[in-house]
């Protein structure tokens, strides 16, 4: 049965609510152009280690986020009773998440348990529409590793790779977030060299 009480929005209503989030993507692509223009700055005035730098913060703040709702015991129990379950409830998370980064990057996620993975696509994204338009990319992929820092949260041995970028020329982004065997590969995959602004050819 209808419940009458809920009002279905009209079209004015959803127009207003489709320039509030143009709005919210201007400001983003904003945000992003002036984090490429500062770090080019220092970048020209101290050399390439800033981006080193720029990354890690990116990828502490990333932890950081991700610690505030982490609870490693629970993790942990979980991993020893199925790792394949840390993988099913990170795809459900990231489909259940409304926060606003799901509207500057589109994605699509597809969960792989019997390989300890769980893969994200996306073809939209924009911060990296934002670094292109100031032929920045590599200073992008900074920017992107936050997520770097996000990823692991869920487990010690989550590790976040791209073997796609739209910022390196590729027709998608293409991460790969994966339970590695060990801390060693979870390191490496998850490494400024294998994933970060150094991975950039």
């Amino acid at each position: 049965m209808k419940d009458e009480s809920v009002q279905t929005p009209g079209a004015r209503e959803k127009l207003d609510s489709y320039e509030a989030v143009m709005r919210g993507d201007k400001a983003a692509q904003f945000r992003a152009v002036v984090y490429a223009k500062l770090l080019r700055a220092m970048t020209d005035e101290f050399g390439e280690d800033v981006l080193d730098i720029a990354e890690n913060v990116r990828r502490e703040h990333g932890r950081y986020n991700g610690e505030m709702s982490a609870d490693y015991a629970e993790a942990e129990r979980k991993y020893r009773e199925d790792p394949a379950i840390l993988i099913r409830e990170m795809d459900e998370y990231w489909h259940g998440n409304p926060v606003i980064w799901s509207r500057t990057c589109i994605c699509d996620f597809i969960p792989n348990p019997d390989e300890r993975r769980h893969e994200l696509r996306s073809v939209k994204c924009t911060y990296g529409e934002a670094f292109r338009s100031v032929k920045e990319e590599r200073i992008g992929i900074t920017w992107c590793c936050q997520d770097m820092g996000y990823t692991p949260t869920f487990h010690p041995l989550f590790a976040q790779y791209m073997p796609m970028h739209l910022l390196k020329g590729d027709g998608c982004c293409y991460q790969i977030r994966k339970l590695a065997e060990t801390p060693e590969e979870q390191e490496r995959l998850n490494s400024i060299e294998h994933t970060g602004w150094r991975s950039f050819r």
